[in-house]
């Protein structure tokens, strides 16, 4: 298939559940401008972006950090074929306050813009920015402060988009309070490491005294936080045992420890299915412990419960998750904040949290659909040749069950650990199909699917 139209952007997906949502509503919206969007698992668009020209690549690279042998391939690749990259990495905030600067330095390869002049680097706020000017030691980056588009879908607006999924949860449970837990390190589940393993503490030599003492100290702080939790929440079931609680457990948690612990209470679920949006919009309060969909429940306009026994400010506490929702530090202050009728009135974010995250003050798909408008790549139209599909597919097959597996490996996991990953879930065609139909449906608008199949999407 050869596509030629004066736009065409990439948008790779590194996990479906958490990316699908957010490219396709602005590949939707850059759809009534007459831009073209190639949405796919990023094997799949590595491969498209081999045989184009002209084009505009929005999101990360492959790798997570964006400076491995497979994204200088891209950008090589991207240089030969005039590809314009608007880098925007799907973790850009919420890190640890304790390794802030490094983890922004790690995710955001601000040197691959001297490798390109076609390279804009996109952050999810003001203070990574200027982070990365300073570790560069250079003024003049391409840098632009755009926020996260994820979260947009969180605010009234785009209510819509997950009403049916909002209403038949509604329908099977009623109102009730959300339960949002994130203890990967505590409470992995067989497909995860968890914190203390061999991907962690290998590269450490017995020199690096201080990097194994965080190490552990972080291990520490954790499961003495998760035991805490779930101590607070044994007294908070039995404090209401006439409301309703549910407990999500992060997909990279053993959701079966809660089951074992809570699962014979009658005013308690555990669930585990589907994407975290529709149960923060359909829940009525929710508790969460510096856990992100803490901050996305706050967007959603819900009441929201922070346990952080040890405050906040602690080192080890995830930045702007760790100020989100009214602040317990016992499990008193939680049980008494869910008695109140009264509508929360929240401590405003911190100056400094504003600066890392700019979906706090403003949206931020407008500004992406500003910059991908603005952006321009050449006087000739933009193409895309997508030949060779079968190869492509073989291609995910082998990243699928050999070299997934081969890395996986390498971090220390044992067999038994080895055959899932959530990232590599087929596209959902009648997701996809219900959400560009509901688009045109509230925008009045003609968006059409031009092809699909389980690695991408092509919305026109």
């Amino acid at each position: 298939m050869k596509i030629t139209n004066p736009k065409i952007i990439f948008f790779p997906i590194d996990t479906v559940m958490r990316e699908l949502d957010w490219q396709l509503m602005i590949a939707c919206q850059l759809s009534k401008l007459g831009i073209v969007s190639i949405i796919g698992h990023k094997q799949f668009i590595q491969h498209a972006h081999e045989k184009s020209k002209n084009c505009i690549w929005f999101g990360r690279l492959g790798a997570s950090n964006g400076r491995s042998e497979g994204d200088l391939r891209i950008l090589n690749y991207g240089n030969e074929n005039n590809t314009h990259f608007l880098f925007l990495h799907d973790e850009g905030a919420f890190f640890s306050n304790k390794n802030y600067i490094n983890d922004v330095e790690h995710v955001h390869p601000y040197e691959m813009m001297e490798e390109s002049d076609n390279f804009k680097m996109l952050t999810w706020g003001k203070y990574q920015a200027d982070a990365l000017l300073k570790l560069s030691g250079k003024h003049n980056l391409n840098i632009r402060v755009i926020g996260m588009p994820r979260f947009d879908l969180y605010l009234k607006q785009y209510d819509w988009l997950d009403q049916d999924k909002v209403a038949r949860i509604h329908d099977k449970y009623g109102n009730f309070i959300l339960i949002n837990t994130k203890f990967v390190q505590s409470n992995s589940n067989e497909y995860n490491a968890g914190s203390i393993n061999k991907r962690h503490t290998k590269t450490y030599t017995i020199n690096q005294q201080k990097e194994i003492n965080d190490c552990f100290d972080n291990w520490q702080k954790v499961n003495e936080n998760w035991a805490s939790f779930v101590k607070m929440l044994s007294l908070l079931f039995l404090a209401y045992p006439s409301k309703k609680f549910i407990i999500r457990a992060h997909p990279s948690e053993d959701s079966t420890f809660y089951e074992n612990v809570f699962g014979h209470y009658t005013n308690v679920k555990i669930i585990r299915q589907g994407d975290a949006r529709p149960w923060i919009k359909a829940c009525e309060a929710i508790v969460h412990s510096g856990c992100t969909t803490g901050f996305e429940a706050i967007l959603a306009g819900k009441k929201v419960i922070n346990y952080m026994p040890a405050g906040i400010d602690s080192d080890f506490n995830i930045s702007i998750a760790e100020e989100a929702g009214a602040l317990a530090v016992n499990s008193q202050q939680v049980i008494e904040y869910l008695n109140t009728d009264v509508k929360f009135i929240y401590q405003s974010f911190s100056e400094i949290a504003k600066q890392k995250l700019l979906n706090i003050s403003s949206p931020s798909i407008p500004l992406a659909l500003e910059l991908i408008e603005q952006t321009k790549t050449s006087s000739n139209p933009a193409v895309c040749v997508m030949d060779n599909i079968f190869i492509n597919k073989l291609k995910l097959l082998k990243y699928r069950y050999y070299d997934n597996i081969k890395l996986k490996k390498s971090r220390g996991l044992n067999s038994a650990e080895l055959g899932r990953d959530v990232r590599l879930n087929d596209l959902p065609s009648d997701a996809i199909i219900r959400q560009v139909k509901n688009f045109n449906k509230e925008y009045d608008a003609q968006v059409k699917i031009k092809a699909m199949d389980k690695n991408h999407v092509i919305i026109s």
